[in-house]
């Protein structure tokens, strides 16, 4: 039982490697200083983005109309009739259900 306990102890007071060992010193924060801290750092730095955004020069996103590119035009074509035949179907299915409730209400 005396050799585990003299083992253990060994094992536990193994002196540490240089690359492992812990910083010596740490910034010592009561807790409402660092959130205070982290609350006046987030809310400057937004006030700083929306002044950028608002009063800087250059844009971030340049809003462009699409310019037509031949390669696109049977995809441009396909869209077109999609949303015609989709815009076809959902007004059908509109106008029966209309109908249906038309015919329950009489």
């Amino acid at each position: 039982m005396d050799e585990q306990k003299k083992e253990s102890t060994e094992q536990q007071q193994e002196p540490i490697p240089a690359e492992i060992k812990p910083a010596g010193q740490f910034i010592q924060l009561k807790p409402f200083k660092f959130i205070m801290l982290m609350f006046f750092t987030i809310l400057i730095t937004a006030g700083l983005t929306i002044f950028a955004l608002t009063f800087g020069d250059k844009k971030v996103v340049e809003v462009k109309v699409p310019i037509e590119r031949e390669e696109f035009t049977k995809l441009y074509e396909a869209f077109d009739l999609l949303k015609i035949t989709i815009t076809k179907i959902l007004t059908m299915k509109k106008w029966s259900m209309v109908r249906s409730m038309v015919c329950l209400m009489h």
